[in-house]
């Protein structure tokens, strides 16, 4: 997984601030264009023929799946740095030999990032990352935007948020 931003700390293990997984290309040539064109309609199309509250909306959920699919495929999912010793005072602690090295309970090998990750759940090409439990919480967040996401840009798609909505009474004046 490369790695493009650290943090040092003196007596501490390096911290991980910023990487990629292994599914990156499916993550910038997939998800966010998909995200980005339907968005791109949503704001030039539709948008602008609803109600300022629902303009506000949609900005606000759009934003925040598009950074919480940012923080789930740029965070570290947690990474179990390798160990060949035993580490003291975690009797817990297993070999994998896959991993070659020890890992805590509740963290798997996983195969495609080639790493161990803690409270590992799955890799997502999606998000182009491994889930686990770091990035778990952002990646709840991605995909309850997604969901909501889906379903305002269908209705504003529909015309349910156009001229008329909301009770407005048509005059029939225009």
């Amino acid at each position: 997984m490369p790695v493009f931003l650290t943090m040092r700390r003196p007596g501490k293990p390096t911290r991980l601030l910023c990487l990629l997984g292994p599914f990156w290309p499916c993550l910038c040539l997939v998800t966010y264009p998909l995200i980005l064109a339907v968005s791109l309609v949503s704001a030039m199309f539709f948008i602008p023929s609803a109600p300022p509250l629902v303009g506000v909306a949609w900005v606000c959920c759009t934003v925040v799946l598009l950074a919480s699919l940012s923080l789930t495929a740029c965070m570290d999912p947690g990474i179990v740095r390798r160990t060949e010793e035993h580490p003291e005072g975690l009797p817990d602690w297993r070999w994998s030999d896959q991993a070659q090295t020890f890992r805590p309970p509740r963290s798997v090998y996983d195969h495609d990032c080639g790493v161990v990750i803690e409270e590992f759940d799955h890799t997502c090409p999606w998000t182009g990352t491994g889930i686990g439990r770091f990035n778990m919480p952002c990646f709840s967040t991605f995909v309850g935007c997604v969901c909501i996401c889906l379903v305002f840009n269908l209705l504003l798609f529909m015309g349910v948020f156009g001229d008329g909505a909301f009770g407005e009474e048509d005059d029939g004046q225009r």
